[in-house]
């Protein structure tokens, strides 16, 4: 890259750095009073009915499409299998100035998290975060740490609406448990591929920093967060299925 480049992305990298390391956080739009998030029942859930095969977003910064995040699902066995792909370029002119890749595949059964393994490059640093089932506890490994957390954790994937009930989640990106705390705020309308569709936002605050909006099943259909340079990065569901848009034509 060269000194010029470098100096007009050297402080939007880092805080773009930050901000991916805090989970795809994806602040608020309207300020509305806190309620604790709704129960959600982590069995009952069945992806393949809520999502189809796959859900897919598109991934915007500053009125810019910078990339995708797609999702995929299938069964095996009794076990669900689940592969996750994230993709973002910031480009300036013809050069490439930033670029974020994250894969990862885990292992579920009846709405645990059994395995997971994730590889993230940040602009050609590489981490490996790897969750492992260990008697009633998982074991989270990053290259330099290990912890156990309760099974039943769920990592910062979003796709699972059952995160809402917890204070602690695994940050598949860093390979740390992270303690959070998960505000419902209210319904707003959100735009997706095929229109707008009214969802719920949670605000999660702690260690990390990001809002989520789930439609009144449960499905993911929203992310947004702010990057230290201030800058934003927002979800737009692209794969949302006609049924979820509203009749009003909002």
């Amino acid at each position: 890259m060269t000194t010029f480049l470098a100096q007009q992305f050297s402080g939007r990298h880092s805080g773009l750095v930050v901000a991916f390391r805090q989970v795809f956080a994806v602040l608020a739009l309207v300020t509305l009073t806190s309620q604790p998030a709704q129960a959600v029942d982590v069995e009952s859930i069945d992806p393949l009915a809520l999502y189809g095969e796959s859900l897919s977003f598109e991934v915007w910064r500053e009125g810019t499409r910078v990339g995708e995040h797609v999702v995929n699902f299938r069964p095996d066995g009794d076990e669900l299998l689940v592969d996750s792909r994230f993709e973002l370029e910031i480009r300036f002119l013809v050069f490439s100035a930033y670029k974020f890749e994250y894969r990862s595949s885990a292992q579920w059964r009846d709405g645990e998290l059994l395995s997971l393994k994730a590889i993230t490059d940040d602009d050609g640093q590489v981490f490996e975060t790897r969750v492992e089932k260990d008697g009633e506890f998982l074991l989270v490994q990053n290259e330099k740490d290990r912890e156990r957390v309760p099974l039943g954790t769920f990592p910062t994937n979003h796709w699972h609406a059952g995160v809402l009930q917890r204070g602690l989640v695994i940050n598949t990106i860093t390979g740390e448990a992270n303690d959070v705390r998960i505000d419902r705020q209210g319904v707003e309308f959100v735009q997706t591929a095929n229109g707008k569709i009214p969802a719920s936002r949670y605000v999660y605050s702690g260690d990390l920093e990001t809002e989520v909006w789930y439609d009144d099943r449960g499905r993911w259909v929203k992310m947004r967060f702010r990057a230290k340079d201030g800058s934003i990065i927002d979800y737009r569901c692209r794969s949302c299925s006609a049924d979820m848009v509203s009749d009003s034509g909002q």
